[in-house]
């Protein structure tokens, strides 16, 4: 594995940031469809912004892990598992005190504990953000198989795959939802995992063939406002599905009665395509700070916490005059959400490591007890 470059630590720190951002501002367009306040058009420019963090982190783990022996990446999911192991507790007290259930006091404790498990096992439970997760541990057991495939290709055929993959985890996607049509059934290779073994192959070609191309950040910017805009017109009275609907056999209604974010998907194209243009911004800054390093290696443990702790933190609209506006608001939610995530990942880190360090000393004592026996 390369040294960690600052740079795309840093991109890594921005990346959960906008995690933070995300499910902080779902939550205000899902109150209000009424497009031309200014309430919601903040909150989908920053849901639209945000939505590149999770191919972005994909990508990074791509980047870092194609050139990985097995042994190491089974030892990275381990890790993995016993970072979800000691949050458990955590998101275990928390469903405890948000339970608002007249059951009695065992009855809800063993509630919580099952309503933990499932939410550990198939996302819901209140904590469905934990599907990143699980998908990322499915990629990391294929990821061994992967590296021995991407090793075996040229740089011809690398890009070949890459366009296959996109080609039907990204491109068939982002057409059918854009027209609101389905003229291929998607949804047995368009899965969470399938986009990160896209995502992943990515990463991995530009570790191999790194491109000297400068990238700057406005390509990504532009690409965003873009799918700003492609977001608030498809909620628009102005959107496409209004006009398309009679080609589809059926009536649609303004306004709708959900948000329609075209660019919402992460298998979207244009996602992609900012995703990549973002990672490659950063990998080429040429900068050193071990703060920016030290800070960005809480960011794992810190995306399995963040759900608890955005969950915890929900400020509601009616609390926004302590704010003096929506859009203080909605700084203060992400900021406190990002900030205190990686205070409870540090707390985290330092549980484990004592743990690591606890069971090792153990093993020790006992291996120096029974080669004294055998003495």
């Amino acid at each position: 594995m390369p040294e960690r470059d600052t740079g795309i630590e840093l991109d890594r720190i921005l990346m959960f940031l906008m995690v933070c951002s995300i499910h902080s501002s779902s939550y205000y367009l899902s109150l209000s469809f009424d497009v031309y306040d200014p309430k919601w058009q903040l909150a989908n420019l920053i849901n639209s912004f945000s939505r590149i963090a999770v191919g972005n982190f994909v990508i990074i783990t791509g980047y870092f892990t194609c050139k990985s022996q097995a042994k190491k990446i089974y030892r990275q999911a381990k890790k993995l598992l016993a970072t979800l192991a000691a949050c458990a507790p955590l998101f275990y007290i928390g469903i405890v005190l948000t339970n608002k259930s007249i059951e009695p006091v065992p009855e809800r404790l063993l509630t919580a504990f099952w309503t933990m498990v499932k939410s550990f096992l198939k996302s819901d439970g209140g904590f469905y953000h934990i599907w990143y997760v699980q998908v990322l541990l499915m990629l990391l057991l294929v990821a061994p198989f992967l590296n021995l495939l991407i090793q075996a290709l040229d740089k011809a055929m690398f890009k070949r795959l890459i366009a296959v993959l996109l080609l039907f985890n990204s491109c068939i996607v982002t057409v059918q939802i854009m027209l609101g049509v389905t003229f291929i059934n998607t949804d047995w290779f368009s899965s969470n995992l399938s986009l990160f073994i896209t995502m992943y192959v990515i990463g991995a070609y530009m570790r191999i063939h790194p491109s000297e191309k400068a990238v700057g950040p406005l390509l990504p910017v532009l690409i965003l406002l873009f799918g700003a805009f492609i977001n608030f017109l498809y909620c628009s009275d102005k959107s496409p599905y209004i006009y398309l609907s009679p080609l589809r056999g059926f009536k649609v209604s303004y306004p709708f009665s959900s948000y329609i974010g075209i660019f919402a998907p992460y298998s979207n194209f244009f996602v992609i395509l900012a995703a990549v243009l973002t990672f490659r911004y950063f990998s080429r800054l040429k900068i050193k700070s071990r703060v920016i390093n030290r800070i960005a290696a809480l960011t794992p443990t810190a995306y399995v916490l963040h759900s608890l702790v955005i969950k915890a933190i929900n400020i509601r609209p009616e609390q926004q005059e302590l704010f003096r506006g929506f859009a203080l608001l909605m700084a203060a939610k992400i900021s406190l959400a990002f900030v205190i995530s990686l205070i409870c990942a540090a707390i985290a880190n330092f549980v484990i490591k004592g743990l690591g360090s606890g069971t090792r000393w153990l093993a020790r004592e006992r291996n120096v007890r029974v080669n004294t026996q055998e003495l």
